[in-house]
């Protein structure tokens, strides 16, 4: 073979080299900016650091009923009723509001009822407590629906609620009194075990 032959496949071999280089430069440029763009920011008053979620002498909780939700799913194809209250239940769980304005639902029977004993009370305010935040977050690798709800009361008035999704730690703490949502730092790993009398 000529030697000019071979410093054609030689400029060949290299311009294919540069391009897979930029394509992979450019790729990673495109998901730092992506990562950029989706960062959460989280703002946090270290004032709170050691002091309790809520002042309550009462806590709900509502859990889905996971029968009536299947069969809901399962009957969405078969009228427009049903597919009006599946599509709404289902924005509901996955829906991350900002106030509490969503009590209403949960009085209805996709949710069973239950007020907390006031037993557990003590271990539930050492879990719900301000705390320093980490330094890494460890975003949850799923998505998240909210299939738990915890209305606290103090004198029959709401004083804040949670919505929660226990298999992978989303959660939204909110409160009555402005502001209405806030960050926590808590194990709700630890919590459901309470709630459930794992432990």
């Amino acid at each position: 073979m000529k030697p000019s032959i071979y410093i054609i496949l030689l400029l060949f071999i290299s311009c294919i080299s540069n391009e897979k280089s930029n394509e992979i430069s450019t790729s990673t440029e495109e998901t730092k900016q992506l990562l950029e763009e989706t960062k959460i920011e989280y703002s946090y008053d270290t004032s709170l650091i050691g002091k309790n979620f809520y002042d309550y002498d009462e806590i709900i909780h509502y859990s889905l009923i996971k029968e009536e939700y299947n069969s809901l799913k399962k009957n969405r194809k078969s009228s427009l009723k049903y597919k009006a209250q599946f599509d709404e239940l289902d924005s509901f769980l996955l829906d991350r509001p900002k106030e509490i304005n969503f009590l209403k639902f949960v009085e209805s029977k996709f949710f069973i009822k239950r007020d907390v004993p006031k037993s557990k009370f003590i271990r539930i305010d050492s879990i719900l407590i301000h705390k320093v935040p980490p330094e890494i977050l460890d975003a949850a690798g799923c998505i998240k629906v909210f299939r738990d709800i915890l209305v606290f009361k103090r004198n029959k008035t709401v004083v804040g609620a949670a919505k929660i999704c226990f298999s992978c730690g989303g959660e939204v703490f909110l409160r009555t009194e402005q502001p209405t949502q806030f960050d926590v730092y808590t194990n709700i790993g630890s919590l459901e075990k309470v709630l459930e009398n794992k432990k």
